[in-house]
């Protein structure tokens, strides 16, 4: 979905969302893509800024302890990621939760206002990985990992949105 808006000045905005109601699973300790959770936005000036916000729902199989890290990328790089400080992960998300005995899914959210200084295609995605080998799910609920009424199913979005000066 894309909007062009025109505020007071003629401001020009401009926004773009990828919203992924589809399940997408991985036990990857490598970072894979989320399948699906990517939003390409082509800025009108090498001086605007791209407000990037998501709202991603994870969670679990049953059985203890999971850990799972995200980042978020552009074109690719990875962006909005902590400083360097030893032998720490260096990312955008780090998510812990106990599925002993619950079924568990959350809403993990963050804006990060980027300036990539160009005027062609930007893609902007978010890539996942286990930390336990764990199954970890986007968009569904894991009770007794199935299909039961007691499992949700649940969207997730990616949004960029351009901010461009008077």
């Amino acid at each position: 979905m894309s909007v062009s808006i025109y505020g007071s000045g003629q401001v020009p905005v401009q926004v773009v969302q990828t919203q992924k109601t589809s399940t997408f699973s991985s036990n990857s300790s490598s970072f894979v893509d989320i399948t699906g959770l990517s939003v390409t936005i082509t800025p009108n000036a090498t001086t605007s800024s791209i407000l990037v916000s998501f709202n991603v729902n994870i969670s679990a199989n049953n059985g203890g302890w999971f850990g799972s890290q995200m980042v978020l990328l552009r074109n690719g790089t990875q962006i909005a990621i902590g400083d360097a400080n030893g032998s720490n992960s260096r990312v955008t998300i780090d998510f812990s939760q106990n599925t002993q005995n619950a079924t568990l899914i959350d809403n993990v959210s963050m804006q990060w206002l980027d300036s990539p200084s160009t005027t062609s295609a930007v893609t902007y995605k978010l890539q996942m990985r286990s930390l336990q080998s764990q199954t970890c799910y986007v968009n569904q609920s894991t009770y007794s990992n199935g299909t039961a009424s007691q499992n949700s199913q649940v969207p997730s979005t990616i949004t960029a949105m351009e901010i461009t000066g008077a």
